[in-house]
């Protein structure tokens, strides 16, 4: 589900969601962000959009359309490029 993705996310990259919540580049409150977290809540495609751009992914990694995001897209091109 979504709110797993984002829950995946933000622990990889080590920040709690106050912190994300803090950041102006997110712009998602902490309750919000924990109501997706909790899959009790699902963001509209715009907020999906939003934070598939703040951890550079795609939407649809983020939708369960593709199962491999682009950071991910991303370091397999430069592995079989060394």
């Amino acid at each position: 589900m979504i709110g797993d993705k984002i829950k995946l996310l933000r622990e990889a990259k080590g920040l709690t969601q106050q912190q994300i919540a803090q950041d102006p580049a997110f712009g998602i409150k902490q309750g919000t962000l924990s109501a997706y977290e909790r899959n009790a809540r699902e963001p509209n495609i715009e907020t999906i959009r939003r934070i598939a751009e703040y951890f550079g992914v795609t939407s649809d990694y983020l939708i369960g359309i593709s199962a491999v995001s682009y950071t991910h897209l991303r370091a397999h091109e430069t592995d079989q490029y060394l």
